[in-house]
């Protein structure tokens, strides 16, 4: 007797949503009219912070969502920090780029929490590196892809120098606004991890 193999479980978002952009009491009917979908689309915009709306041009309901600077985001770009300010693997780096998923596959440890590292791009933290147009490459200018730098912002959220937007709002992955909460890295790390065990005998 053969029996069906178990279906997979399906993988969470990991994103968390904001009563008052997603869940609208009354969402206003926007009616489209001659107005051009530019028109529709900028109308729409304008009323995901008060709640959402109804699209006049297809009927769907537009909701804004919140990404937030949670614990697997942090963390993932303070392993990158340190990597930064004590490097363990020298031949990942370019310069002031580092190659952020061969970082992630030499420390199985922290390679589950390695996803979310590119979100803070979003944050302004990190920098992904331009890619190598046709010319460079025929040039023999060396692969881009993978490489990622820490700006300023990065370094002064890691180092605890300074504090962050807790979140953004965003729409059809367009982003909207920062929230008017901030947070430290060491609230952002939580009970899970402790930033002094973490950041031991790494120059700040």
């Amino acid at each position: 007797m053969t029996t069906n193999p178990p279906k997979p479980k399906r993988k969470k978002s990991g994103m968390k949503r904001d009563p008052a952009l997603v869940e609208p009491v009354s969402p206003v009917l926007l009616p489209s009219g001659n107005l051009s979908l530019a028109e529709v689309q900028s109308r729409i915009l304008a009323e995901l912070s008060n709640g959402g709306s109804i699209c006049g041009a297809c009927g769907c309901r537009a909701a804004g969502y919140i990404r937030w600077l949670d614990h697997r985001t942090v963390y993932s770009g303070l392993t990158v920090y340190k990597e930064i300010r004590k490097p363990l693997f020298p031949h990942l780096h370019r310069g002031e780029w580092v190659h952020v998923k061969n970082l992630f596959a030499a420390l199985p440890k922290a390679h589950k929490l390695s996803a979310d590292y590119a979100f803070l791009s979003d944050w302004k933290m990190l920098e992904k590196h331009p890619l190598r147009s046709k010319e460079e490459r025929k040039t023999g200018a060396p692969p881009s892809s993978g490489y990622w730098r820490m700006t300023k912002l990065g370094e002064d959220f890691f180092s605890g120098r300074s504090d962050a937007p807790h979140g953004f709002a965003y729409y059809q992955d367009q982003f909207i606004a920062f929230t008017k909460q901030r947070i430290t890295i060491h609230e952002a790390l939580g009970e899970r991890f402790n930033y002094a065990e973490l950041m031991a005998g790494i120059p700040v």
